[in-house]
């Protein structure tokens, strides 16, 4: 199972918007996917992606009080909490907050569905396995080798 953190956020903003808010306080561009259902966001040496979810509220997690997350999948070993990617989320989510004035939700290590929800060939219905990449092992945003983003 992968480890990520998730940075909620509410807005009743289009996702479009909240990507666009969210690049000008990280001081870094989020990228569309071709269909513009998710961004993605290359910020120090963290891969997020932004996007509307489906999580449910989960004990005292009310994740459905905000439309979006900003989820990055912690690399490597170690205390998930002092890793990379939670740093650069708790920095995003005090951004957020100073610069939005708008609630959010940093979750560290927030379960995922298991693995049902994928079709036999290991995708999900989005065409990405559980740890978010395609079958070729890319993210949706990131071109093969010598390859181009569609426009």
């Amino acid at each position: 199972m992968s480890r990520t953190v998730d940075l909620f956020l509410d807005s009743d903003q289009p996702l479009e918007l909240v990507a666009s808010e969210l690049s000008e306080l990280a001081g870094a561009p989020l990228s569309a996917s071709p269909d513009r259902s998710r961004f993605v966001l290359k910020y120090k040496d963290v891969t997020a992606y932004l996007a509307e979810h489906d999580f449910v509220d989960d004990d005292d997690l009310p994740l459905s009080e905000f439309p979006y997350v900003l989820s990055a999948q912690v690399r490597g070993a170690g205390e998930i909490d002092r890793s990379p990617e939670a740093q650069c989320l708790r920095e995003l989510n005090a951004r957020w907050q100073r610069g939005t004035g708008m609630p959010s939700l940093l979750v560290i290590d927030l379960e995922r569905p298991d693995a049902s929800w994928l079709g036999p060939d290991g995708l999900g219905p989005d065409g990405l396995g559980p740890d978010g990449l395609g079958p070729d092992g890319l993210g949706p945003d990131e071109p093969a080798v010598g390859g181009e983003l569609a426009p």
